[in-house]
This record gives C-alpha cells, sequence and structure tokens, in this order.
C-alpha cells in the first residue's frame, strides 16, 4: 500500500532532521597527561599515590600508582580547559584507563570535589557519576576503563573556555582489593560540533 505524500514528506523531513543532528557532532577526546597531575597528600594521612617508573618491581605497571586504600589515603588532581570545539551544553566525561595488581575484586575510585569556572561568572561545584562498579578482572595484565560523568544540579551552561579542576581518590568503604591500583590513562570524552573540528590548534580554520 502507497504511503500518502503528505506522510512521506513528514517521515523524510524527520529523518533528515535526525541526521543532520547526528551530523552536527562528533565525539571527541582530549588526553591528559597522567604524570602531569598533582599527586600532594597536603593535610591528608595515608600513604599517597606515587608515579609507577614503568620498570621492576611495577614492570609496565606505570602512570599514577595508588596503594591499598586499607592503609590510607591517596589521591590525584588534574585540569582542563574545554575546547573551543565543544558543543555547548553537551555531557562530559572523564575517561579513565586503569590496571589492578590484585584480581577478581572491586576497586573504590570516588571523586572529591569538581569546580566549575568561567571568568566573570560565579563558580560551582559538582560531582562525578560513575558509569559502573571498577571490577577488577581475573588477570593483572588486563587493562580496564571506567567513565564519570559530570554532574551540576543544576548544570551551569558549559561552553568552550570553560575551566574544570578536579580530583579522585581510592576510598576504602567498598574496595575490596589488597594490591595498588594503576591510572595508565586519562582523557575528557565530549561532543564536539563539527563545523568548529580543529580551532584547538591542530589546523587553520578561517
Amino acid at each position: 500500500m502507497a504511503i500518502p505524500l503528505p506522510r512521506t514528506l513528514a517521515l523524510a523531513t524527520a529523518l533528515l532532521v535526525c541526521l543532520d543532528a547526528q551530523a552536527g557532532t562528533v565525539t571527541r577526546r582530549m588526553s591528559i597527561n597522567p604524570y602531569g597531575s598533582d599527586i600532594a597528600q597536603g593535610s591528608s594521612s595515608g600513604p599517597g599515590a606515587t608515579y609507577g617508573i614503568g620498570f621492576s618491581p611495577e614492570g609496565s605497571l606505570g602512570a599514577i600508582a595508588m596503594p591499598d586504600p586499607s592503609g590510607g589515603l591517596s589521591k590525584f588532581s588534574i585540569g582542563f580547559t574545554l575546547p573551543d570545539d565543544y558543543a555547548p551544553g553537551t555531557e562530559i566525561y572523564l575517561r579513565v584507563v586503569w590496571r589492578s595488581q590484585a584480581i577478581s575484586c572491586v576497586i573504590d575510585l570516588r571523586n572529591n570535589n569538581v569546580n566549575w569556572a568561567r571568568p566573570g561568572a560565579l563558580n560551582d561545584n559538582g560531582a562525578l557519576i560513575k558509569d559502573a562498579t571498577m571490577l577488577a578482572p581475573n588477570d593483572n595484565r588486563l587493562s580496564m576503563e571506567t567513565k564519570f560523568r559530570f554532574n551540576f544540579v543544576p548544570r551551569p551552561p558549559f561552553a568552550g573556555g570553560d575551566t574544570f579542576i578536579l580530583g579522585l581518590f581510592r576510598s576504602s568503604t567498598l574496595d575490596s582489593c589488597d594490591g595498588t591500583l594503576y591510572i595508565q590513562g586519562l582523557a575528557i570524552e565530549y561532543q564536539a560540533l563539527t563545523q568548529n573540528l580543529f580551532r584547538d590548534g591542530f589546523e587553520a580554520v578561517t
């Protein structure tokens, strides 16, 4: 049976709108160097985090090393600026690539602060929401990925040029892994406007 012309046009228009919206943004990742993080303990007690050297005894387990939280607190802080191609108001995630010395257990990595700032605007504080429980696999040679969503209530109108400072720590509350946690990679995952791609300095835009 033929579809009436008005309905056909409506369906085609809806499809074009959907495709246009999808074509308008693309997911990008902005890398953050783990060795550029701040691991200072300050006034906090505990062994603190260290930078793995990538050689014996850690082997390939370099980057940020966070010991068993039963022995005390370890933490690190990072900061970044949203690039100019960021699609205003869209979701932002912190992507963490990690590896556990212990196997078949739960890692309890938590956020302790997120600060948003923009010149001329009042600062605001939020939190990071973990997308899933961090389960260490049964092979400590495997690296895993966990994402944390930036959560502000109410959420400021995020835009390119906004700055964020945030911290993560390893909590003993739900952590059942008695070995070291290694943070091997950090990145900010965001939606970029396709017409603004490469305005971060990779390519000139006229």
